[in-house]
């Protein structure tokens, strides 16, 4: 009976104990034997803990630390990119309910649900963070997508398809996140034509940039994916049309209209 209650004492202990022992370890209660202590969590192991908990800048720090160690491993890559994403406020499963192949602008689409300058994205405290950061984190998602080229020997991988429509989403988002921050007010959430003074010339020609080499993507695959590109390729040919002297102008006009669109529907 002693020996039964000694073995139920020891378990109780073993079980409240954290999951790895530290560096002094614990003796076994009977034979003496020391604990062998837990492995520690590799830095994508944490990134990918760190993702499923929606603690997206967390994530991206233990997925840097882990490209870091092994550049080799380019499903990280594709994770990384996540983890800015997230960052930034995007969830790839909207994209899933969006109606892509509707009548609306890839601007009217996608600010339906990416954060706007009256509703930024939020940091892995909760808090609302500057809406150019945001953008920042989606610009590094679009860019953390973009895979090192000794990765596209194998083009039917499945982390360069998934790295090719990330682009494609991650890219437009891009844009129309940096549109926004020239058109919607902080204050009221609703389109202010006056805000668009404040966006230069080279604002406007970074936007259409993004805009071309986003569409100009090949080797994708999907109605999603080709209904987005068909999008953006309108729109990038819209704003060429426009009239004006400069990159800004065209632009200018091209969102003035847009946005007089979508307040008549």
């Amino acid at each position: 009976m002693i020996m039964r209650h000694r073995l139920l004492i020891c378990l109780l202990a073993v079980a409240t104990l954290s999951a790895c022992a530290d560096e002094s370890n614990i003796s076994d209660c009977d034979s003496g034997k020391k604990q062998i202590p837990c492995t520690e969590k590799t830095a994508e192991e944490k990134g990918r803990l760190a993702l499923d908990e929606k603690k997206f800048e967390q994530a991206a720090e233990n997925f840097l630390l882990a490209i870091d160690s092994n550049p080799e491993n380019y499903n990280l890559y594709t994770l990384l990119a996540t983890s800015y994403a997230g960052a930034a406020g995007f969830n790839l499963l909207d994209i899933t309910k969006a109606q892509m192949g509707g009548d609306g602008t890839i601007i009217a689409i996608m600010s339906s649900f990416l954060p706007t300058p009256a509703k930024p994205c939020t940091n892995d405290g909760g808090e609302d963070k500057v809406f150019t950061l945001c953008i920042s984190s989606m610009e590094e998602a679009r860019v953390a997508a973009t895979l090192p080229e000794a990765a596209l020997a194998d083009s039917t991988a499945d982390y360069v398809q998934t790295a090719q429509k990330q682009q494609l989403f991650y890219g437009s988002a891009s844009t129309v996140m940096q549109i926004n921050r020239f058109i919607i007010s902080a204050d009221t959430g609703s389109f202010d034509p006056a805000q668009l003074e404040s966006m230069t010339e080279d604002d406007a020609i970074n936007i259409l940039n993004t805009l071309a080499s986003t569409g100009a993507l090949s080797g994708l695959t999907g109605e999603d994916s080709t209904a987005l590109q068909g999008k953006i390729a309108d729109a990038h040919a819209q704003i060429l049309s426009e009239e004006g002297g400069s990159t800004k102008e065209k632009l200018a006009a091209f969102l003035a209209k847009d946005q007089q669109g979508q307040a008549s529907q």
